[in-house]
């Protein structure tokens, strides 16, 4: 098994949109749909699913027309 590293800039936005906080998870493994990442502190796994950039800089809300 590969190494934990830590998380790159576009890594980061990833694990906050899934309302984390980067600097408590290290990179375990990344696809080009999921991001696997370990906690620093408990050990515990997830595995992000990844958003488009359009998900994750918009807010949502609701569109009145």
């Amino acid at each position: 098994m590969k190494q934990p590293s830590k998380p790159t800039r576009a890594q980061k936005v990833i694990i906050s949109a899934h309302k984390l906080r980067p600097e408590n998870w290290m990179v375990v493994y990344e696809s080009k749909d999921t991001l696997e990442v370990i906690s620093k502190k408990t050990s515990m796994r997830k595995v992000l699913q990844k958003l488009s950039l359009i998900h994750i800089s918009e807010p949502t809300r609701l569109l009145s027309i």
